[in-house]
């Protein structure tokens, strides 16, 4: 299968490819190679530690959006007001 060329920002290039996408672009050679110990110490590949830090990073940006929403009042009341719809809803069944 061969890879289609999506997008260029920067110095990245972006390739999708099955249910992956790949890109390319440049690290500084003292992170990557910290990258590549770690992934030695861990017997894991780079794309694993990547992607696992990928992903916390954007679990920790959903908790700051959540919280800051919970401190909102309007966000509060509009969800509130989703739950009464939705326990209405429930009592019609």
């Amino acid at each position: 299968m061969h890879a289609v060329c999506l997008h260029t920002y920067e110095s990245c290039v972006y390739y999708i490819h099955m249910n992956t996408v790949s890109f390319t672009s440049t690290i500084s050679p003292e992170l990557i190679a910290w990258l590549d110990m770690e992934a030695k110490r861990q017997k894991r590949t780079r794309r694993d530690l990547l992607e696992e830090a990928l992903i916390a990073l954007k679990r920790t940006k959903m908790r700051e959006g959540f919280a800051r929403a919970a401190k909102d009042k309007d966000i509060v009341e509009m969800a509130e007001w989703g739950m009464d719809d939705y326990s209405e809803m429930l009592a019609r069944l």
